[in-house]
């Protein structure tokens, strides 16, 4: 499987490549699974998740990136090493597989004016879905636009002019934005963009793809590219992933803030810009198991099917 390029606000940070002065190659030095970027140490470097939508005509294609607005305040890798032990009257028997999958949680905030706002999708800017901290945001009320131009009043005048303004709005009926904080730049518009980012990709991970047309099999599609991806430039890894929840946390001691939790389970690990192992592809073992094959309908679905026709070709015998 090839490498995937990376997205426009990546190169920002990392330039052209993410493993400059490193192994060029899909695995790290000495057959590792990823490579070290040592330079990354002192970096700040974002995290998010690419999603590959399924499209009936051109196969899989990059649909958007949804970076996550501020880096997180937590984030847990549990590695599972698929290792079994058992012990018998005769010794200890280690069972192991070469497949590894890691259960991942992320905590974190969107903040009040985050840099990320809303997913980076195909063919548009980085800047276009970036916000620019709240420095540089314009205040929409006529009290910061006069204290712009002045430089600035004594108290007393700046309530004066606040009086003044709010009556303004009393008799305009339109609400005035105080908090210099474009709304659709706003940590409130980045919960809620990357909310229906995953439910958009479970939309389409279950087959239900608004974009493909009846009776096309466009849902239906085996695909070649796994739907979701999370990307951790910081260690310079990329997983794919299944999200398992996704939680919204909010509390009366800060009502503005939207917090989060985000539960994945994911397998594949790699370079962040490199192609999968194939020994490390758990597809390849569900396939020498026999247990893959469930892409776009449910196993109650699956397995109904394969009874029916079971129940069908034992009455045609008898």
């Amino acid at each position: 499987m090839s490498g995937i390029p990376l997205p426009a606000a990546a190169k920002q940070f990392i330039g052209s490549s993410s493993t400059a002065g490193a192994v060029p190659s899909n695995q790290g030095a000495n057959g590792a699974p990823y490579t070290i970027v040592e330079k990354n140490w002192y970096k700040a470097l974002p995290y998010g998740f690419s999603f590959f939508s399924r499209d009936e005509k051109t196969g899989d294609k990059a649909k958007s990136t949804m970076w996550l607005p501020i880096a997180p305040s937590n984030l847990n890798v549990k590695t599972h090493f698929a290792t079994n032990i058992i012990t018998t009257l005769y010794g200890v028997v280690e069972e192991h597989s070469e497949v590894r999958y890691y259960d991942i949680s992320i905590t974190g905030t969107t903040g009040y004016s985050p840099r990320f706002v809303m997913p980076e999708e195909q063919g548009t800017t980085a800047a276009s879905t970036q916000g620019a901290g709240r420095d540089s945001f314009q205040d929409d009320s006529s009290v910061a636009k006069l204290n712009k131009v002045l430089g600035g009043f004594l108290p007393e005048v700046t309530n004066t002019l606040s009086q003044v303004s709010d009556t303004i709005t009393g008799f305009t009926g339109g609400p005035t934005n105080n908090t210099g904080i474009r709304t659709n730049k706003s940590g409130y518009f980045a919960f809620h963009q990357l909310y229906q980012f995953f439910l958009k990709y479970k939309q389409d991970a279950a087959g239900a793809n608004p974009g493909a047309s009846a009776g096309s099999g466009g849902a239906s599609k085996k695909r070649q590219v796994h739907p979701i991806q999370f990307l951790n430039y910081k260690d310079n890894i990329r997983y794919d992933c299944v999200p398992m929840d996704f939680t919204l946390i909010k509390s009366k001691e800060s009502p503005m803030l939207y917090n989060y939790s985000i539960r994945l389970r994911a397998y594949n690990l790699r370079d962040v810009n490199g192609s999968i192992d194939e020994k490390d592809n758990l597809n390849n073992n569900l396939a020498k198991l026999g247990i893959d094959g469930l892409e776009g309908q449910s196993a109650f679905s699956k397995m109904s099917a394969i009874a029916g026709d079971a129940a069908t070709l034992i009455s045609a015998v008898f």
